[in-house]
């Protein structure tokens, strides 16, 4: 009787140790589990911020691109007519100013709208026509400021001059 006894115990005792070190496996389970999950949380996080980084810097470039063919229209423009340059270049940006803003600094950013505004005044004043349509045909001399066609080419030149100011200020680095 008393072996069994001694048996009951040693048993009981041998299935608290074991319960014991399930116990102590199942808490570095939950703990490694628990470890897993702010890991997998962080990384997407870390993605997601990744994704709209990128997505800001496609913003950004796709913007400093409208504004050199915007530059690179107007540049045109003080040698000789290209009336379908002035038509295919977009006059808008596109972008809502919290947009914008996140693309760039403030400076930068007014310097953007600057840019398209002097441009888009630039098509109405100088190149629309009476039906909205971008004119073909101007009177003049080129070389007479008081023609048409001269105040055209001086103006685009004066333009130019503004727009290479402007993308001074929006290619700086800092945001």
């Amino acid at each position: 009787m008393q072996t069994i006894l001694i048996l009951l115990c040693l048993m009981t005792i041998l299935h608290t140790g074991m319960l014991v070190f399930l116990l102590i496996r199942q808490h570095k389970h939950i703990h490694i589990s628990k470890q897993m999950y702010d890991l997998l949380l962080s990384s997407t996080k870390e993605a997601k911020v990744k994704q709209r980084e990128e997505l800001i810097e496609e913003q950004r470039t796709h913007l400093l691109l409208l504004c050199y063919k915007i530059r690179e229209t107007v540049a045109k423009q003080t040698t000789s007519l290209h009336p379908l340059q002035i038509e295919r270049t977009p006059r808008k940006h596109g972008l809502t100013e919290q947009e914008l803003a996140k693309c760039f600094n403030s400076e930068q950013a007014q310097a953007v709208t600057i840019l398209f505004k002097n441009y888009r005044e630039y098509v109405e004043t100088y190149w629309s026509g009476k039906d909205q349509s971008i004119k073909t045909i101007f009177k003049g001399n080129p070389t007479d400021p008081t023609s048409e066609l001269g105040t055209l080419h001086a103006a685009s030149t004066q333009l130019l001059h503004q727009i290479d100011q402007l993308l001074i200020t929006i290619q700086r680095t800092e945001k």
